[in-house]
């Protein structure tokens, strides 16, 4: 399962010049989609609703510290938009270990501003948008291939392997074995694999190489192949490599 997207790889961004800036300061991004329905309640739905969607909306609220800063829209650039009652290009991005996972991007108006203050710490605004339209989704540039001199990367290679059929109690298994493999600084944290093409498979490590692991009984007889790849803890796939294996 892909690991959850954190709060603060949540960022909102505005058109500011010829291009998107990150937002000033926003300490809470909020971002709601709603539906206002309509009833078509009919004979025989008793004392039961039954709505129906008309119209869908979306809704922006950023609150956070307020910052005056020069070379990226804050909290008084939206409110110059609110009281031109103008929209603005909105972008936001949600990041993952790979990179960006999605971007929603549209146009908003800001419709309410407030600004808060108290005898000690730093004044916060809080700024609504409504979104105008819809926002389109934007299919996401997958990132670059990992740079080999990066130390963050996975440089992992199986080189060499076998299988072999061993008795397991009274029954014959068969096993595979990787003999030799060229690895960086990261450890080993599993082994994705596949079958003959099919779903994909985990096997986990304790960091080490591990010297084999069981495959399903069917796999005993006939001609099959099996594609495993190295995964570091780091979270980076290292080279796929391909085995194959034939037994009557």
């Amino acid at each position: 399962m892909a690991n959850p997207i954190k709060a603060k790889d949540v960022i909102i961004q505005f058109l500011s010049g010829g291009g998107y800036v990150n937002y000033a300061c926003a300490e809470t991004l909020e971002t709601t989609f709603t539906m206002e329905t309509k009833p078509v309640k009919t004979i025989g739905d008793g004392v039961w609703k039954r709505p129906a969607g008309q119209s869908l909306g979306q809704t922006i609220n950023l609150s956070g510290v307020v910052q005056r800063a020069s070379s990226t829209p804050d909290a008084f650039d939206l409110l110059d938009n609110f009281k031109s009652m103008t929209a603005i290009d909105f972008k936001i991005i949600f990041f993952d270990e790979a990179g960006v996972a999605k971007i929603l991007k549209g146009i908003g108006l800001p419709t309410e501003v407030s600004f808060s203050a108290g005898s000690e710490g730093f004044a916060t605004g809080s700024i609504t948008i409504e979104v105008i339209g819809d926002p389109d989704y934007v299919p996401v540039v997958p990132p670059e291939p990992p740079n080999p001199l990066d130390p963050d990367d996975c440089v992992a290679e199986i080189e060499t392997a076998h299988s072999d059929r061993v008795m397991v109690g009274p029954t014959l298994r068969r096993f595979i074995y990787i003999d030799t493999m060229v690895s960086g600084s990261a450890d080993i944290a599993r082994w994705d694999y596949s079958i003959d093409g099919g779903g994909l498979q985990t096997a986990f490590t304790d960091g080490n190489i591990p010297t084999s692991w069981i495959l399903p009984i069917a796999y005993n007889v006939g001609s099959h192949s099996i594609t495993i790849t190295p995964v570091c803890d780091n979270g980076f796939s290292g080279t796929p490599f391909t085995f194959s294996f034939s037994f009557p």
